[in-house]
């Protein structure tokens, strides 16, 4: 953890997904669906549109998962692969380091993307 990331959301049902800035993966947290999601804050906060409702949000903590079940993201981690392409939620709390499962209730997923280290 600690690790420097980029997050580049490649698909979000908008014809101009929001550009996202560096953040810093916070930890590892297990998913109701038992996989593996990281939590990254973003450096500062991106305002944008919320395509499913067309109102304004805002993105700072977001959780991602590599889209391939089971996945993880020893492939950058490693150096092994330049990225890996993951699902990004927006979740609208931080889990106290002692929740052992992320709530899916306190989040949206919302876009599909890439993350590389930095």
């Amino acid at each position: 953890m600690g690790l420097r990331v980029q997050i580049k959301i490649d698909e979000d049902g908008s014809s101009n997904p929001p550009s996202l800035p560096p953040g810093t993966l916070v930890r590892s947290i297990i998913g109701p669906d038992r996989e593996i999601y990281y939590l990254v804050h973003l450096d500062h906060p991106v305002k944008c549109k919320r395509v499913k409702t067309g109102e304004d949000w805002i993105l700072q903590n977001l959780a991602i998962a590599p889209n391939f079940k089971g996945g993880t993201l020893d492939p950058i981690v490693l150096s092994k692969a330049n990225y890996v392409t993951v699902g990004i939620a927006s979740v609208f709390y931080f889990p106290h380091p002692d929740d052992p499962v992320l709530d899916f209730s306190k989040g949206e997923y919302f876009a599909t993307g890439i993350v590389k280290e930095l």
